[in-house]
């Protein structure tokens, strides 16, 4: 089978609030040679026979892409082409190319009710309430109104 690939980007004008949260998120990985980032999307056709560039520009600009903010590219891919090494599966957590490395596996999702942890330990006390329903002893007392606001209707 013939495979076209439709690589669809927001044009360099655009703002990509996805790609600058990204770049944003790198330094806390201890990733600090980054300029910036633009995040976009890949669409892959698979043709029954010849692949049609011109039937998948036509899809691009009608379906997979916004042409007033979007720009995109059409190639043909080879079949049985691997896939960059690195890549991990995003379903099985494999590397296609190297499927005996351990790969990176996303985490799995909560189940609705689990229980969240925090990162750090708690003291007990300071988050447990007193059983008389007392506020805490180092309770930060609510602020009385300024002069002039409240409940005093003045």
């Amino acid at each position: 089978m013939a495979r076209v690939v439709v690589d669809v980007m927001l044009k360099p004008e655009i703002l990509d609030p996805a790609g600058q949260a990204v770049a944003g998120a790198l330094p806390r990985l201890g990733v600090t040679d980054v300029a910036s980032v633009r995040i976009g999307k890949r669409v892959e056709i698979e043709f029954t026979g010849e692949p049609d560039l011109a039937k998948a520009r036509q899809l691009a600009d009608a379906l997979l892409a916004n042409p007033v903010i979007e720009d995109f590219t059409v190639r043909v891919e080879e079949a049985g082409r691997a896939a960059p090494a690195g890549a991990i599966d995003a379903i099985s957590g494999v590397d296609p190319v190297e499927p005996d490395v351990p790969a990176v596996v996303a985490p799995r999702r909560l189940d609705p009710g689990t229980p969240l942890v925090a990162a750090r330990p708690v003291e007990a006390a300071a988050v447990a309430e007193p059983a008389d329903g007392a506020a805490p002893a180092d309770a930060v007392p609510p602020a009385a109104p300024a002069e002039g606001e409240g409940g005093d209707g003045q």
